[in-house]
């Protein structure tokens, strides 16, 4: 399945299909041949050499008179022309029946001594291959009907067990695509957006190890629940520090005074009562033997981080010189740090995550200013010194259990194999987390929910997972697979959804050439023709199949626009009127027709990788050096 794909192996099961139909008449008439030529049975089996140039001439030898009948070239070089296939076909029927006239026909040994390299050529005309089925087997001098009559039922079972087995083969294919129209009926039918609403509305924001997660980790256990998946449970572990943000301000006291939009950063520690205060000092430049030498600039300063010019040569080839700073501006006395957003109207967000990834608390106050005032302080800082302060109280909890909410169809074959759909159900607080991941969420609930009313499970597993802790460093993805270290070798494959519900495109396939290639066809078959059968070989670690792909599984992330997403990711528009429904429905029915198909092929879609094939992915995709800082990745 994996070689073939879906639309390829069509034709071959049509070929061995009409194989099986001539077998089933050569069985048939067997013994009234042998009634009536019971010394000149034709000797020959069907067995195996296959010949696969679709332009080579036809050669059909048979006894009792050993002619031969020479086929024209193909006129179509894809594949054999109909008549040409209808007449190998004919032909191989009329030399299978009896002959009308036992007392003419020539001994085997007259009609081709030895009866050595005889063969049938069976040409289909609907496949680009044909097939050359030899054989050299010599007779006995005087074999007796009865031998011959099992010798050629033993010879020619194997082969029509072959053809058994394509033909349903291709009746479980045509299975799923009456399954898959199955889904996207359901999907488009059902009550989707008022899950949504509920989770975003009602419950809102759901920081990881705050109230508002924990009363979201119980609605979605509810609905599994309601939904019918009947395994449905929490899976618990610790984290270092639970946090939540509390109030903030902060203000310019000279040259001028004014008040300005600031907020803590994520596991910010609370700054001091009364706050903290000092003249800005401007960084762009984080490496570590350039901040040592800026000492006595940074010591009893806020430091202002100019992150256009720091991280001029992206993101994630800085990461590490961005998580080793904080420690050493503790260290070289700042007060405080303050990185700078990006977005017009002073809306906050950007750096809600500094991406700590563990859950820990930061050793000094760092906030975040609003776009039009981080440029107001580069152009005082231009005509001399300037002051600021700011205080914000947060609330550090210490240690903290937190959950993912799993639930699980099981296989009816294979059920010990499974696939893992999911989606991080934690969100940021300054909205109520919809695009980011509302939709996610809801789109894997719906998902169970449709799988779980089809009149019987696919072939293997499906286990949906909402995942805590995305946010602060895919906490909940990192504990899944640390719990489930000795099973993984069963789990098939991973689809993730985390970029909001946009036009669909496909899926990203993590940089895996295997992958894309299995599955253009599932692509093809299915998702086409909801304007999702592309496939991106980009590779990202931005959210929970991360912690998969590190393990060399097989993972997907759904590929959508995201044009508006990226508007309000992060940000207090993140609401539910942003969400498009039809989007939204579309993309639910590509993740849940996608996990069925996986689910139910007969072939897992992609091996797992080894530990260095995954290395020279992350390196191909300057990767590695951001994962070996975050802690994730040791080469």
């Amino acid at each position: 399945m994996q070689a073939e794909g879906p639309s390829s192996t069509r034709a071959l099961w049509t070929t061995l299909s009409k194989i099986c139909m001539v077998v089933l008449r050569e069985l048939s008439d067997i013994f009234s041949y042998q009634m009536r030529c019971r010394h000149h049975l034709p000797y020959g089996i069907l067995a195996g050499t296959m010949e696969t140039s679709a332009s080579s001439e036809a050669r059909l030898r048979h006894g009792p008179t050993g002619r031969t009948i020479q086929g024209q070239r193909s006129q179509n070089t894809a594949c054999g022309s109909a008549e040409r296939g209808s007449e190998a076909l004919d032909f191989l029927e009329t030399c299978s029946a009896p002959s009308s006239s036992p007392s003419t026909a020539a001994t085997p040994e007259e009609a081709e001594p030895g009866l050595r390299g005889r063969e049938w050529l069976l040409l289909a005309s609907d496949c680009k291959t044909s097939y050359r089925v030899p054989s050299s087997i010599s007779p006995e001098p005087t074999p007796s009907v009865k031998e011959l009559t099992i010798n050629r039922i033993l010879r020619t079972l194997p082969l029509l067990l072959l053809c058994l087995s394509s033909r349903a083969a291709a009746q479980s294919e045509a299975g799923w695509a009456r399954t898959a129209k199955t889904l996207t009926g359901s999907v488009f039918a059902n009550t989707s957006m008022d899950n949504l609403r509920d989770l975003c509305d009602h419950i809102g924001s759901r920081v990881t190890g705050s109230k508002g997660y924990e009363e979201a980790s119980t609605w979605a256990l509810a609905r599994f629940h309601a939904l019918g998946i009947k395994d449905a449970h929490l899976e618990s572990f610790r984290i270092p520090n639970g946090w939540q943000r509390g109030w903030a301000q902060s203000q310019i006291y000279s040259p001028i005074q004014r008040r300005l939009h600031m907020e803590s950063v994520s596991w910010a520690p609370s700054t001091p009562r009364r706050g903290v205060t000092g003249e800005i000092t401007v960084v762009d430049d984080l490496s570590p033997k350039e901040l040592r030498s800026k000492a006595d600039q940074i010591k009893d300063h806020i430091v202002l981080i100019d992150t256009e010019r720091a991280f001029a040569e992206g993101f994630n080839k800085i990461y590490p010189l961005l998580s080793a700073s904080y420690g050493l501006f503790k260290n070289l006395g700042a007060r405080g740090l303050v990185l700078n957003d990006n977005v017009p109207n002073q809306v906050v967000g950007d750096w809600l995550d500094v991406d700590n990834g563990k859950a820990e608390i930061q050793p000094l106050p760092i906030a975040e200013i609003g776009m039009e005032d981080y440029k107001l302080l580069r152009r005082l800082h231009q005509q001399g010194p300037v002051t600021i302060g700011f205080e914000y109280q947060n609330q550090i909890s210490g240690p903290t259990q937190v959950s993912n909410v799993v639930g699980e169809i099981r296989g009816k074959d294979q059920p010990d194999e499974w696939i893992l759909i999911g989606a991080h159900l934690d969100s940021w607080d300054f909205a109520s987390g919809c695009q980011d991941n509302g939709t996610g969420v809801s789109m894997v609930l719906e998902a169970a929910k449709a799988i779980a009313a089809l009149p019987s499970p696919p072939r293997r597993s499906l286990r949906f997972v909402l995942w805590t802790g995305e946010e602060p460093g895919l906490l909940g993805s990192k504990a899944y697979v640390k719990q489930h270290e000795q099973e993984l070798s069963k789990c098939v494959a991973v689809l993730n959804t985390d970029d909001g519900a946009g036009h669909p495109k496909g899926w990203k396939v993590e940089g895996r050439k295997d992958l894309n290639q299995a599955m253009i066809p599932i692509a093809s078959d299915y998702l086409k023709d909801l304007s999702a059968d592309g496939i991106s070989m980009e590779v990202t670690f931005d959210s929970d199949h991360g912690p998969f792909v590190l393990q060399g599984i097989p993972a997907l992330d759904l590929w959508v626009d995201d044009e508006q997403y990226e508007k309000v990711h992060h940000k207090p528009s993140d609401t539910f009127d942003k969400v498009d429904p039809i989007f939204f429905k579309t993309d639910t029915t590509v993740v849940a027709v996608t996990g069925y198909v996986l689910a139910a092929m007969p072939q897992p879609i992609a091996p797992h990788l080894d530990h260095a094939a995954v290395g020279e992915i992350l390196k191909k995709a300057e990767l590695e050096q951001y994962l070996i800082a975050h802690g994730d990745w040791t080469p």
